[in-house]
């Protein structure tokens, strides 16, 4: 939940790390090379599980957390999952909330810096909102256009 020594972004601060603190339970999803640096951002214990898609890091531990099958996951209305496998950030997002059933506000990305940059940030859309304003009549459905007028 904070900032390592090489300026990799723990947490997105979109919803700011404080919104974990309302889940009794923390998973981490991916046993990549991203893996331990998030386990070194909580206390012990914090983070229960790992689960992983790798079949030959299942029963193996990283930080004394224990990496599991996807097969063996389930979660419930006080559970957060991390997603620390960037690659494949999108498709473990989809994943959790297809086939889980996970809520949006339960499951935390990991972000690097450059990652933050490209996500919207408001001062920036009323910067540009004329221009914004000129792509507007080229969103193909009323839905589009009431998600881009909300912001």
């Amino acid at each position: 939940m904070k900032m390592d020594d090489s300026g990799f972004l723990m947490l997105s601060q979109a919803r700011g790390p404080d919104v974990l603190k309302q889940f009794s339970n923390i998973l981490l999803w991916g046993a990549g090379h991203h893996a331990a640096r998030v386990i070194s951002g909580f206390e012990p214990g914090v983070i229960s599980s790992i689960y992983d898609n790798d079949s030959q890091k299942w029963g193996e531990s990283l930080c004394g957390v224990p990496i599991c099958p996807p097969e063996h996951f389930s979660i419930d209305k006080d559970t957060a999952v991390i997603i620390s496998a960037s690659k494949y950030m999108d498709d473990i997002a989809r994943e959790l909330v297809v086939k889980h059933h996970a809520a949006e506000e339960q499951i935390f990305p990991l972000l690097l810096p450059s990652q933050i940059k490209r996500t919207y940030l408001p001062d920036l859309i009323c910067k540009h909102r004329d221009e914004l304003e000129q792509v507007w009549g080229l969103l193909a459905d009323e839905e589009s256009k009431q998600y881009f007028s909300a912001y």
